[in-house]
């Protein structure tokens, strides 16, 4: 991460970026020097496995948000940067992480899990939407970068609030561009929420809602919620159709 050190940054967290360039690399080692072409993370842009400081900010606010959470639920791990960023905030944190697909995810995890001991790591290779409704642990922060797909975040994130341990709510979006109809929708339904965004390359969004002061009941807003998210699903449906018919011929074919 030569570029963090040729710009002469001096906070905490670019110092610890730099330390923890081994683990980014040999991430990718563990990968078998492969990754997803087109897919990025926090800490690169999915074309060239090299670190894209041009997310910095986004990466910031994952650091700073988790580096306050003992226990974390993160949906979509891909090659695990993000937990890499979370655990370099606090090497003792308790993550489980839900993820598809495990061909980055699993060696990713392992590797993590040897470098930080004293962290608690929890795998599941899942679709979220069948996991979340049988989980029974409860977590302090939440952190969504599956699916980047409208009705399938806003299902994730009345799940997020289910399995929430303190009144006060935080969660962080990635990649909030692809989904700014759910946080549209938060700012509705939830009258104390607050939004926090970077600007930065494929931004992320930090949202906090208070239910500790709140005048209705967190059932009355989560309904709201869902009657608004009905709403933009069904203006979007014929385009939902079109997307899955295409994805599934793309299967038949490669199939």
């Amino acid at each position: 991460m030569q570029i963090l050190r040729d710009k002469a940054y001096d906070k905490e967290f670019s110092k610890k970026l730099i330390q923890a360039e081994p683990h980014f690399l040999n991430i990718f080692t563990e990968c078998n020097n492969k990754f997803e072409l087109g897919t990025g993370s926090y800490l690169f842009d999915g074309q060239s496995y090299e670190y894209c400081i041009e997310m910095y900010l986004k990466q910031k606010l994952l650091y700073d948000v988790s580096s306050k959470a003992s226990k974390i639920l993160e949906i979509g791990t891909y090659m695990g940067h993000s937990i890499l960023i979370m655990l370099l905030a606090n090497p003792k944190v308790k993550i489980t992480c839900i993820d598809i697909d495990d061909t980055f995810s699993l060696p990713a995890i392992k590797y993590l899990r040897k470098e930080f001991p004293l962290s608690e790591i929890d795998f599941i290779k899942s679709d979220s939407l069948k996991t979340l409704p049988h989980l029974t642990d409860k977590f302090d922060f939440f952190h969504i970068d599956g699916a980047h797909l409208n009705d399938v975040i806003a299902k994730e994130f009345i799940y997020c609030l289910k399995l929430s341990k303190n009144k006060s709510f935080r969660m962080i979006l990635d990649d909030i561009d692809s989904c700014l109809k759910v946080k549209k929708n938060i700012n509705i339904a939830f009258p104390n929420s607050s939004f926090e965004m970077p600007n930065c390359n494929w931004r992320n969004c930090y949202v906090k809602i208070d239910f500790s002061s709140s005048k209705n009941s967190i059932q009355d807003q989560i309904s709201k919620f869902e009657k608004l998210s009905t709403i933009d699903y069904l203006k979007e449906y014929p385009k939902n159709i079109i997307k899955k018919t295409r994805k599934f011929i793309k299967k038949l074919i490669k199939s």
